[in-house]
């Protein structure tokens, strides 16, 4: 999150955004703007967030060949 910090920190040093802003996320976007809004909720005037998921952890049995596109593999 220390990326989106700087880019918060820097876009309010511009004048692009204010110090208290409303902030609206979704899907991964709503993970982030959550942890966005848990480190600094001194500058959340509302939080907004739509269908929010984060990270999961691999399965122990995961294999990322069959994610190949295989139009055999479509049924």
């Amino acid at each position: 999150i220390g990326w989106l910090t700087k880019w918060l920190d820097k876009m309010t040093q511009l004048g692009y955004l204010p110090y208290k802003f409303n902030l609206h996320g979704h899907s991964y976007g709503g993970y982030l703007s959550a942890l966005l809004a848990i480190t600094h909720p001194d500058r959340i005037l509302a939080l907004f967030l739509n269908s929010p998921c984060g990270p999961e952890s691999l399965p122990d049995d995961y294999d990322p060949t069959n994610l190949r596109m295989n139009p055999g593999n479509w049924n």
